[in-house]
């Protein structure tokens, strides 16, 4: 996917690599929801979204 044209604009590098980080985990956990059983489409919301809120938070 990569980053939108022309970039995030007017974030600092420092916010651009929170951004890449918080990505990148959500991609992390979905790769890994593959090779496990699924639980339901609400499970692995939740489990994205407490992904991105961790990443978010080591801000």
């Amino acid at each position: 996917m990569g980053d939108p044209p022309g970039g995030y604009g007017a974030l600092s590098p420092h916010r651009e690599s929170h951004i890449h980080d918080v990505c990148a985990a959500v991609s992390d956990v979905r790769a890994e929801r593959r090779t496990r059983p699924l639980v339901g489409e609400a499970a692995a919301c939740v489990e994205l979204m407490a992904a991105a809120r961790c990443q978010v938070a080591a801000i």
